[in-house]
C-alpha cells in the first residue's frame, strides 16, 4: 500500500477494484470500517479452487469509499524487512518490523498486519501519540515462510 490516488480517487494505491455490472463483485461490497482509507478489511481470494495458499489473492483490494480529504488517514512508511526479504537458512529467527506514521491529526495507534497464518488479520498493536510516531513490532521462530505484512494507523477520534 503506497500513498497517492488509486482508481477509485481514494489516497492509497492497494490492489485490484473487483466489480461486476450487477454491482456484486468483492469491491463493491466489502467491509471498509477498520481503517476507512478506501481498501477492503478482508482478502479477495479470486480463485477459490487455488486459494491464497498459492497466492492467488488480493490482500489489498479496493474498496469503493474514498478518504475524507478534511480528515486525511495518516501516511505510513515501511521501513523493515524490506520487499522481498529472505531467510532461507531454514533456522528459526526472530523478524522486526519498523515503520513510521505520520498524520495530520493526532494517531491512535499503529498495527501490525500479515498473512502469515494464510489469514490478513491483526497481529501486534502499539501505542501512538502526537502526528509522528515510529514503531517496531518483533515475530519470533519465523522461519521458510513467504507472506505480505502491513502496518496500519488510525487516527484519534
Amino acid at each position: 500500500m503506497s500513498p497517492s490516488t488509486n482508481i477509485m480517487g481514494s489516497i492509497y494505491l492497494g490492489g485490484n477494484y473487483w466489480a461486476t455490472p450487477a454491482k456484486a463483485g468483492y469491491s463493491e461490497n466489502c467491509t471498509d470500517v477498520l481503517h476507512p482509507i478506501g481498501i477492503c478489511d478482508g482478502t479477495y481470494a479470486y480463485n477459490f479452487t487455488a486459494g491464497c495458499e498459492m497466492g492467488i489473492c488480493d490482500y489489498l483490494a479496493l474498496s469503493n469509499r474514498t478518504q475524507n480529504d478534511s480528515n486525511p488517514a495518516p501516511i505510513v512508511l515501511l521501513g523493515t524487512p524490506a520487499d522481498g526479504y529472505s531467510d532461507n537458512s531454514g533456522v528459526p529467527a526472530n523478524l522486526t518490523f519498523n515503520a513510521t506514521a505520520s498524520g495530520v491529526n493526532a494517531l491512535e495507534s499503529c498495527t501490525l498486519w500479515h498473512n502469515m497464518t494464510g489469514i490478513w488479520e491483526a497481529n501486534q498493536t502499539a501505542s501512538a501519540s502526537g502526528t509522528l510516531a515510529s514503531v517496531n513490532f518483533t515475530l519470533y521462530g519465523i522461519y521458510d515462510k513467504y507472506f505480505v505484512w502491513n502496518l496500519t494507523s488510525p487516527l484519534e477520534v
